[in-house]
């Protein structure tokens, strides 16, 4: 087995109580693929650890970083549905810019990898693909974040916090992938490994927290608000827009 590093040990721990949380709690319903991304997290960092030599591999890697950006980009467009789906004259703003966003990622992540062609397909995926799918995904919760606030539409407190940490956690990310142009990579991924499990471990104490804790005022508040709008909008009948 692969030594543990003990700040991998403790994000997965907290990874775990989010899941728990998540299920305990019943905030899973609040975003299905973020409770599907901390899964998938989960067990991209815990099987090369507990069987390294079906798991500990590039190809491994490669594989489970795909799927969570996948996800991630899925939990921005779930919030976004969410958020505005009570909106319609917002939403269709809001589609219009999410299409211009994904296409502008998809065309950013398949077009710039192909410059460097010497590069292996591991070492391009690391320091070309990957970082730029995830801007595109940065991109996707600033815009929630911005349009919820443009448009004066009621953003649930726990898709903002998950998305702002979700964000920051993201930028991070990226940043050090980034850092393997100039720096060997091979030589300076420990270093990576150990500054991204010091993020996951905070990242994920905090989303513990959130997903943990007693229901808060600023959680019923965003419900009574809710309710508030959609009997202002039925009085107005069914064909108005926000």
């Amino acid at each position: 087995m692969v030594e543990i590093p003990p700040t991998f040990f403790v994000s997965w721990l907290a990874n775990v109580a989010v899941i728990l949380g998540l299920a305990i709690r019943g905030r899973w319903r609040l975003s299905l693929f973020f409770l599907l991304f901390t899964v998938t997290d989960l067990a991209s960092g815990v099987l090369p650890y507990l069987w390294p030599r079906q798991f500990y591999t590039q190809a491994f890697w490669m594989l489970m970083t795909a799927l969570l950006d996948v996800l991630r980009i899925a939990i921005a467009l779930e919030i976004l549905w969410r958020t505005f789906r009570e909106f319609p004259g917002a939403a269709s703003v809001t589609r219009q810019a999410v299409v211009t966003l994904l296409a502008l990622t998809a065309l950013a992540a398949l077009t710039s990898p192909l410059s460097n062609s010497s590069a292996s397909s591991f070492e391009t995926a690391a320091k070309d693909f990957y970082p730029r799918v995830m801007d595109g995904a940065i991109w996707l919760f600033a815009a929630t974040l911005a349009l919820s606030w443009f448009y004066r539409v009621p953003l649930h407190p726990f898709h903002r916090a998950v998305l702002t940490s979700l964000a920051m956690y993201t930028a991070f990310l990226g940043l050090l992938l980034r850092l393997c142009d100039r720096y060997e990579f091979m030589a300076y991924r420990p270093y990576m490994n150990a500054l991204n499990g010091f993020a996951c471990m905070l990242v994920y104490s905090w989303w513990a927290y959130l997903a943990c804790r007693p229901t808060p005022a600023a959680d019923l508040a965003y419900v009574q608000t809710m309710q508030r709008l959609r009997i202002g909008t039925a009085s107005l009948g069914q064909g108005a827009g926000v």
